[in-house]
């Protein structure tokens, strides 16, 4: 399991694993005011993902989950933030590259 700062050394000078092995087709399945919940493929079955996330408005503030699935949700996150996530595969040691995107969570009425 990685660290949060294991996982951003690699990122950007860590080992890197082939174009094969990077997150596809990542998407925003659905989103409330407190949720975000993210999909994606994987052509690979040997891998495990990583999902970061942080509120572009703090961005200090990242927050880092492991999944085998190829789905997470993010939770207790706040109403009309917007959000990137970035999706990386990982094996042993080595990450993919990343997949990244952005979504604003609803704001409450």
């Amino acid at each position: 399991m990685f660290t949060k700062m294991d996982l951003l050394r690699n990122l950007t000078k860590g080992k890197k694993l082939s174009g094969q092995y990077t997150p596809r087709n990542v998407t925003v399945a659905s989103h409330s005011s407190r949720t975000i919940h993210i999909q994606w493929s994987s052509r690979r079955r040997d891998v495990a993902f990583s999902v970061l996330y942080w509120p572009m408005r703090n961005p200090d503030s990242v927050q880092v989950h492991s999944t085998n699935r190829k789905e997470y949700t993010l939770m207790d996150l706040t109403p009309g933030d917007v959000y990137t996530i970035w999706v990386v595969a990982f094996v042993g040691n080595m990450t993919s590259d990343y997949v990244t995107l952005q979504q604003r969570t609803h704001l409450i009425s």
